[in-house]
């Protein structure tokens, strides 16, 4: 049986080579990940484009200013992320309002959810070190949400 109860706000990155917007609103990820990037080259080791496929969910009222986004690189402090950006309060609260299935009623948690989506590309990435990329955001400057995380590992062919 599927639970009605969500967290106030959370969230997914997909990891991957690119992102393409599609017509029709389709949107592609083109070399998507599945938590571990294998890397057989010495580091570091720059890679032409990295995308970052970032989707944010929270119940509608929750943020009271702009979402943070910060994301580490493998490597990077946990007080100096590689990349900030922000999600302005005005687009949350315009952002898309989840409908919930059918299987839900419509006064369910997920009826009161905004999703908003971003994409970040870094082209070039050069990654200094084995590690792990996170992603991470940051709501009424206080709560920190885990976005996802990617483990990079370096492995010699042989």
């Amino acid at each position: 049986m599927m639970s009605e109860t969500l967290p106030p706000a959370f969230g997914h990155t997909i990891f991957c080579d690119d992102i393409r917007n599609e017509i029709s609103s389709k949107v592609s990820y083109i070399g998507a990940y599945r938590g571990l990037m294998v890397i057989h080259e010495p580091l570091p080791l720059t890679l032409p484009k990295f995308a970052f496929g970032i989707t944010y969910y929270e119940k509608r009222g929750l943020s009271t200013s702009a979402v943070r986004i910060k994301i580490y690189l493998p490597g990077d402090k946990d007080d100096s992320p590689s990349v900030e950006a922000e999600i302005p309060f005005e687009q949350i609260r315009q952002a898309q309002t989840v409908k919930p299935p059918r299987l839900l009623p419509e006064e369910s948690d997920i009826a009161l959810l905004h999703r908003f989506e971003t994409h970040i590309v870094l082209a070039p990435l050069t990654i200094q070190k084995g590690g792990s990329f996170k992603v991470r955001a940051v709501v009424n400057e206080e709560v920190t949400i885990k976005m996802g995380a990617m483990h990079v590992l370096y492995s010699p062919r042989g």
